[in-house]
């Protein structure tokens, strides 16, 4: 986020988490004034101060997290002024204040870098605000929309809240294979990530039965030696390897490290990562390593 109109919509979305404050709650709140929050909302050239930010976002009731992102964002876009030429703000947009396109993908990443960095709780409330915004803009069957609810659905399964997280994948998986078809690449996304969170809240079985359902299908529609068909090899013998089957998880672990040799050649970083898989697998079932 460098630009004022990302900033703009990022204050915005702040006020979408139901129950959404009006000004004069956010004043109450021990937030700026209404007339001071219309200032900076209906004039594009409006730079808010920190105080002015750091006071809006708590009052709308979010995390101590969150509003240290805000406030970060608030110095990158000040520091990003400082340095660039005056350009006139964007127009502004004709329809609801969330749907403006690149302002919220820049706040979308800005929920990515927080996932990234170990910040999940603000990640969430992130992307849980622009899950709403983009719910009433475009609909809750729009594929920007859909991606939005996979990372809310991730950052819920980050912490911890492992029963909602299902439940959004399972939404998104369903939708996608309903209209997109089982073997779509956006489909088989959704039931990786779907697999991955049944893994994280302890039903392995149910990982593995995605796991391998998402194999076959990259194995018919890719190959044997595609990336992601090696992936979900990969994601198949972590499931096994969970639920306490060594020997089949060697084999399919063996199985990409003979492919990886093959194809990417012995130095590659993922045949080295194969390499040090089968042998983690061969120290649990003292198996001598596989002959070369």
């Amino acid at each position: 986020m460098q630009t004022l109109a990302d900033l703009h919509q990022l204050l915005r979305l702040m006020r979408l988490k139901a129950p959404k404050p009006s000004y004069r709650d956010i004043h109450r709140n021990n937030g700026p004034s209404p007339s001071a929050i219309s200032d900076v909302f209906n004039n594009s050239e409006k730079v808010p101060t920190r105080d002015f930010v750091e006071r809006y976002v708590k009052a709308c009731g979010a995390a101590d997290e969150l509003v240290e992102a805000c406030v970060e964002a608030w110095y990158r876009v000040t520091a990003a002024r400082e340095e660039a030429p005056a350009q006139p703000s964007p127009p502004v947009h004709a329809g609801p204040p969330y749907a403006y396109v690149e302002t919220i993908e820049n706040i979308v990443e800005i929920g990515r870098t927080l996932l990234r960095g170990d910040r999940p709780e603000a990640a969430r409330m992130v992307f849980e605000a622009v899950l709403a915004g983009r719910s009433a803009a475009l609909g809750t069957s729009h594929p920007a929309t859909l991606e939005v609810q996979l990372l809310f659905a991730r950052s819920l399964a980050v912490v911890g809240d492992h029963q909602l997280a299902i439940a959004m994948f399972v939404d998104v998986w369903q939708f996608r294979r309903a209209t997109l078809g089982a073997q779509d690449a956006s489909t088989l996304q959704a039931a990786n990530a779907l697999a991955n969170a049944y893994a994280s809240a302890g039903d392995v079985v149910a990982a593995l039965e995605l796991h391998q359902m998402i194999r076959t299908i990259r194995e018919k529609t890719l190959g044997t030696d595609d990336y992601d068909t090696l992936q979900s090899l990969n994601n198949e013998a972590g499931a096994l390897e969970g639920l306490g089957q060594y020997e089949s998880a060697l084999a399919l672990h063996e199985r990409v490290l003979r492919i990886r040799e093959r194809t990417l050649g012995t130095e590659h970083p993922a045949t080295q990562q194969s390499a040090r898989h089968v042998h983690r697998i061969h120290q649990k079932v003292r198996q001598p390593p596989m002959p070369d």
